[in-house]
């Protein structure tokens, strides 16, 4: 309905906004753990998770090439942690807010790694607590390498890795 076609009232309009976040699956973004110019992303778990203790993801993106590469990232840092139930359905997600025009870069030696932490509190996107039992979770980076003059977005993707919640530590 157009605004002209809105009925004439006394009250002013009033807008809402709602975000809807982008559901994750297993295959969807798929799998791309390696950039071309050479930036290779991994997520590291605990091997133990006890419920009620808050977990600690590790994204790290690592140079497997023999030069420096800038990565651009923006601020807090584009990586995003997904925990999915066994069958796929998206449980949390942790994706900070776009924070346009605050980016900077991350030089990434010949080699070398640099890891980002990502804090589960255990609750799942409604607020609730996660049970114990088996999940997956998923790794992501959004980020842009700096050469030959260009900056080129890219969307890195780890596959899933399974963790079980536990009821003893």
């Amino acid at each position: 309905m157009l605004r002209s076609e809105l009925p004439n009232s006394a009250s002013p309009g009033i807008c809402f906004l709602y975000k809807v976040r982008e559901q994750v699956r297993l295959d969807d973004p798929p799998v791309l753990t390696r950039s071309e110019p050479g930036i290779s992303l991994t997520l590291e778990i605990p091997d133990s998770i006890s419920i009620g203790d808050p977990v600690t993801f590790e994204v790290v993106l690592k140079n497997t090439s023999d030069r420096s590469i800038e990565v651009e990232v923006s601020s807090p840092p584009t990586v995003d942690v997904v925990v999915l139930s066994t069958g796929g359905e998206q449980i949390w997600r942790h994706q900070p807010p776009l924070n346009v025009g605050t980016g900077g870069s991350v030089e990434i030696p010949a080699s070398a790694v640099s890891t980002f932490d990502v804090l589960w509190n255990q609750l799942d996107d409604d607020g609730f607590a996660s049970p114990p039992g088996p999940y997956l979770v998923r790794g992501f980076a959004h980020i842009s390498e700096n050469g030959l003059g260009r900056s080129a977005p890219i969307n890195l993707a780890t596959a899933a890795v399974p963790f079980t919640l536990t009821d003893a530590p």
